[in-house]
């Protein structure tokens, strides 16, 4: 198959090939090699991609503007050609750029509407938050109040057995003081007869 054939030799190099060959009988102004090889130019299939590989393109479209009237028709055609296929290339990228706008733009739609209904939705939990909230705060003043006042239960239990104890200790220290002295009043009578 000659297609076949073709794509092989452009694959291992023959647009290269092709190119070298052109520009050398560019060069040397051979118009019969130059008019053979752009008929070979236009049996090849091409890419974008390959348009982009090396300056074939470039020697072609200044060949368009030769005198020879061979020369300057096959590279005009081939200008011709080579331009429909980067249009028809940029117009699928065009189409390709376009649908990912359109898809972004309903992507961006639908999140405008995900975050309606959040706030929707966290409107209603906000107001429920806030009653939280609200009773969390109580509880917790209710919590705190509790803790003062046990707090200062504990407080007056604690001064109060304080005092016991030193009433008991002052009691404790009376006695002792008083039995001393009673001591010593037997002491002291027991001695004078």
């Amino acid at each position: 198959d000659s297609k076949d054939a073709l794509q092989k030799f452009m694959e291992d190099g023959g647009w290269d090939t092709l190119n070298i060959w052109l520009e050398t009988a560019r060069d040397d102004s051979n118009e019969p090699l130059l008019g053979e090889l752009l008929e070979v130019y236009l049996t090849m299939p091409v890419s974008v991609g390959l348009l982009k590989q090396n300056s074939a393109p470039k020697t072609i479209k200044q060949l368009s503007k030769t005198e020879n009237e061979k020369v300057k028709t096959l590279s005009s055609l081939l200008v011709e050609s080579w331009t429909k296929i980067i249009r028809k290339k940029e117009s699928v990228t065009d189409n390709n750029e376009e649908e990912r706008k359109q898809q972004k733009k309903y992507k961006e739609k639908d999140a405008e509407k995900n975050d309606k209904y959040n706030d929707k939705k966290d409107g209603k939990d906000s107001e429920k938050n806030k009653y939280r909230e609200r009773d969390s705060k109580d509880k917790d003043s209710k919590d705190k109040d509790s803790k003062d006042k046990d707090s200062k239960d504990r407080s007056n239990k604690d001064r109060k057995e304080k005092d016991k104890h030193k009433d008991k200790d002052r009691d404790r220290t009376k006695r002792e003081k008083s039995k001393s002295s009673s001591s010593s009043k037997e002491s002291t009578s027991s001695s004078s007869p």
